[in-house]
């Protein structure tokens, strides 16, 4: 297993807590909180189920759909 699905758990959820974070710091909106949390929730699913992929993939594509609205 690389190392990345080692942690890949307790990463999401790390990502899920500062997503919270950063929107009621107000960086992010609560849709976007929402929006987010869905694909982390769908991201550890696909992980869980075995399914091995690139896990910068979708956090990029967030990214840069945040940093168009």
């Amino acid at each position: 297993m690389p190392f990345d699905y080692q942690l890949v758990e307790q990463d999401i959820v790390g990502s899920k807590a500062w997503a919270t974070a950063i929107c009621e710091a107000g960086v992010i909106s609560e849709a976007e909180l929402t929006d987010l949390k869905a694909a982390l929730d769908e991201l550890l699913s696909e992980v869980r189920s075995g399914q091995k992929k690139s896990l910068m993939i979708p956090m990029k594509i967030f990214i840069v759909g945040l940093n168009e609205t």
